[in-house]
């Protein structure tokens, strides 16, 4: 399954399929402090929209996730696999470690396993040959849509916000 991001942001847009389905919005509205991500999955066949998750980004106390009527800290619940990595893990619904690792500003994630299935691609923009940016599941995937979506927010805007950092 392909979903393309209708803004460059990750955690401003939405994520639609290529004939322009709208299946997720993310919105964070601006404030000065407090700002909360809401992930919102729209379901056609239902004709309704529900929250998925709440992810209140900070700085000092970490981020929050608000997942499946639960609360999660963001360092844990999508840990670094090692103290200089990039790559982040995280426990999936069937019990598996699964590894989300970048490359360049692309993104994979992957099966954490001898056999390395990626399950999951983030592939941003051209810059020079235009296009919007997207991410592509395996439908093997496709019942962990919500945690992958979930997830990636979390490790693209992580990337984002050190790549301003180390351009300043």
């Amino acid at each position: 399954m392909e979903l393309v991001l209708t803004n460059s942001t990750p955690t401003n847009t939405d994520l639609a399929t290529p004939d322009g389905r709208v299946l997720y919005t993310i919105a964070t509205p601006l404030r000065w402090t407090g700002r909360t991500t809401t992930v919102t999955k729209h379901t056609p066949e239902h004709g309704a929209a529900r929250e998925v998750a709440r992810i209140q980004w900070g700085s000092l106390r970490g981020s929050q996730l608000v997942y499946d009527g639960q609360k999660f800290d963001l360092n844990t619940f999508i840990s670094r696999t090692g103290p200089l990595s990039s790559s982040r893990s995280f426990v999936g619904p069937d019990g598996r470690i699964y590894k989300w690792k970048r490359s360049g500003r692309a993104s994979h994630l992957q099966v954490d396993d001898k056999t390395g299935t990626v399950i999951a691609s983030f592939h941003p923009h051209n810059v020079l040959g235009g296009g919007k940016s997207s991410l592509e599941i395996d439908a093997s995937a496709l019942p962990m849509l919500d945690l992958i979506i979930i997830t990636w927010i979390y490790i693209e805007k992580k990337r984002r916000d050190a790549q301003a950092a180390s351009a300043s």
